[in-house]
């Protein structure tokens, strides 16, 4: 049963069926288990990158911690019209109502608030404090180095975890995330 502030826990229903539904990715779209600060998705078209995202951020929502979350992408459109409001988007995922405040920039869930941004205004992160980030399509980014930087200052709550969700590109950053040591690399 959903409690009254209208939060799902573990013994509800939702959830239930929230971890059936999530059970179906194959094992490379599932968040990585071990010791990683970024989780880096390079896979081409029809992986799943953006329902990895997606489910990987829904889990973080549902543990209802008290949390910021950055939602990243290359325009304000792809944030809106694929990560968000898309078929594979948190709107479309999301097993229970989550309040979306699209002219803000908010999806709002009991203690948690993820903060919407376009990395072609990289520095709307300043001042922003976040316990996980996902960047969508970084190679296709105008400011791939950039918003990387910004989004890592930005990273200061306690066990901040980041994933990347691209599609295989030759750029710096790119080698550069590939080369850190605490990246979970998956390809597909």
């Amino acid at each position: 049963m959903i409690n009254n502030n209208n939060i799902i826990t573990k013994t509800d229903d939702i959830y239930i069926r929230w971890q059936n539904i999530r059970s179906k990715l194959r094992p490379k779209q599932r968040e990585p288990k071990g010791i990683w600060n970024i989780w880096l998705i390079m896979a081409g078209r029809g992986f799943g990158k953006t329902l990895s995202g997606t489910y990987c951020i829904i889990d973080k929502i549902l543990e209802n911690k008290k949390q910021n979350i950055a939602i990243i992408g290359p325009t304000w459109k792809h944030v809106k019209n694929i990560m968000v409001e898309g078929r594979s988007g948190i709107l479309n995922n999301f097993p229970h109502k989550i309040e979306y405040f699209s002219t803000k920039g908010i999806l709002k869930y009991g203690n948690t608030t993820c903060y919407l941004f376009s990395a072609e205004s990289y520095n709307s992160l300043r001042g922003h404090e976040f316990g996980w980030a996902w960047i969508d399509e970084l190679g296709s980014c105008s400011y791939s180095e950039e918003i990387f930087d910004q989004i890592t200052m930005c990273l200061r709550q306690q066990d901040s975890k980041m994933i990347i969700t691209t599609t295989p590109c030759d750029i710096p950053i790119l080698h550069y995330i590939n080369s850190n040591k605490k990246t979970h690399i998956t390809s597909g």
